[in-house]
């Protein structure tokens, strides 16, 4: 890690685990934002600033909330880790979509989070910890908090000249609304029905805003597409009111 994001770090560390991991998670996902998708130069050095962040600072608040953990039934204290472990995944998603344009799976979360934990005990000499497991419940949740950012980076990539963007990450949201929406009624936890309306109300304005960039695409400049999804949005909101 880079000297001035350790003293970043260190500066934060007597806020609970959890509090901590949503500002690491938060800060990993606008580093992603940044990303062209069609600029291979841009993508390869955000992304691993991303990797750097999650393996790096997210290896550490892992590991304590693994260390907390030990021993201990992690259902009596979801609540005191689930945010993070969500924002966590959430953050995944967006990575693992911006490498392979597809979801990354629960197992594959469980191997990068022990991978993570296991690299920071052995540079801290530290005992292993027994292995933790994601629980299945905040993957979903995680997975489901991903609409909005895809949604920014589709308009942000449109924005600049990437008009293909929007249409992938659309059919993208698209697959996860339809699976979200089967596992509805078979949910065992709460927050997903929220989360669904919400990934839904996200691909209504992008399939609004695809529609009128293949329309009109034509005769918007590269420069005012996010000005095109902004106004698509707004009119949304407007007639849902």
């Amino acid at each position: 890690l880079s000297s001035q994001f350790r003293r970043e770090l260190s500066e934060i560390r007597q806020y609970p685990s959890w509090l901590v991991f949503l500002l690491f998670m938060a800060w990993s996902i606008f580093t992603l934002q940044r990303i062209q998708l069609d600029s291979e130069e841009s993508r390869s050095k955000v992304v691993a600033e991303a990797h750097e962040k999650l393996n790096g600072a997210g290896g550490e608040l892992l590991s304590r909330i693994a260390c907390e953990l030990h021993g201990q039934p992690a259902d009596l204290y979801s609540r005191a880790f689930s945010p993070g472990i969500q924002e966590y995944i959430e953050a995944r998603t967006l990575l693992h979509y911006i490498e392979n344009r597809s979801l990354i799976s629960r197992c594959a979360c469980n191997t990068l989070v022990n991978s993570s934990i296991e690299g920071h005990r052995r540079e801290k000499e530290q005992a292993p910890v027994c292995a933790f497991s994601i629980p299945i419940n905040d993957y979903v949740l995680g997975v489901a908090d991903v609409g909005g950012e895809l949604m920014r980076l589709a308009v942000n990539n449109a924005s600049g000249g990437n008009r293909d963007a929007p249409f992938q990450i659309c059919g993208f949201i698209r697959s996860l609304y339809e699976e979200l929406v089967l596992l509805e009624n078979v949910f065992q936890g709460k927050g997903l029905h929220q989360k669904v309306n919400t990934m839904r109300d996200t691909l209504t304005k992008l399939e609004s805003a695809c529609y009128a960039l293949k329309i009109r695409g034509a005769e918007v400049p590269g420069r005012m597409i996010g000005d095109l999804f902004q106004s698509k949005g707004g009119a949304n909101r407007t007639e849902e009111t």
